[in-house]
């Protein structure tokens, strides 16, 4: 029985232990995108400002996990006496969101357009829809996919079915998907079948949860 405890005891030490690493890494890489994103706004010089925006590049969230933490937000809702309650829970910069993601993430013009895409796919691969930062993301995304689709689909290619199938999940994902697929979507039918199937299969999955969201 102790020895039990005393594993018990030290899977719950290491369990904290990690959680609290995790939290200093996103609270680090937070403190990161935050000095470079000041540094960018008062640099005037060309080169040092490009410097910059390539740091602030490579420093941006690799996941939705980390995307999450750093700039959107979490609900707690509970059910106490009858009564619901929902606390909102604001990530680390979740008021500088759009200044970072808008004005920045998505003016980098000056980073190779596949390095953008692949960060983008990694993102938005394993997300989902939330309101704010998530949907100013998702808002960039559609601009810079809508410009450049031959050369997002190449780069779409590279990931696998699971991938490709979340990507598209969360492109659709919102409280009020598209009742059809969208025209400028149409050509993907002709340059790569396998990504085309896909991407239906992902809109009437959104389509399919959301109606029975919305019914409920």
């Amino acid at each position: 029985m102790k020895r039990l405890f005393f594993y018990i005891s030290l899977l719950v030490v290491f369990s904290t232990t990690y959680s609290q690493t995790i939290d200093s890494k996103i609270n680090s890489k937070a403190d990161t995108l935050s000095h470079l994103v000041k540094l960018i706004d008062r640099t005037d010089n060309v080169d040092s400002n490009r410097i910059y925006r390539d740091l602030f590049f490579k420093a941006f969230p690799k996941t939705f996990a980390q995307f999450v933490k750093i700039y959107g937000y979490q609900d707690s809702v509970k059910c106490i006496d009858n009564e619901i309650s929902t606390k909102f829970y604001k990530s680390i910069l979740y008021d500088n969101a759009k200044h970072h993601i808008i004005d920045i993430y998505y003016t980098l013009h000056e980073i190779d357009i596949n390095r953008r895409f692949i960060s983008i796919i990694n993102i938005a691969k394993n997300g989902c829809w939330q309101a704010d930062a998530v949907n100013f993301f998702k808002l960039g995304a559609n601009n810079l996919l809508q410009e450049n689709l031959d050369v997002f689909i190449k780069n779409l290619i590279k990931f696998d079915n699971s991938s490709v199938l979340g990507f598209w999940f969360f492109y659709f994902d919102s409280p009020c998907p598209p009742k059809k697929l969208p025209e400028f979507l149409e050509p993907v039918r002709l340059k790569n079948k396998r990504i085309y199937d896909l991407m239906i299969k992902s809109l009437l999955k959104v389509q399919k949860e959301w109606d029975r969201e919305n019914s409920n």
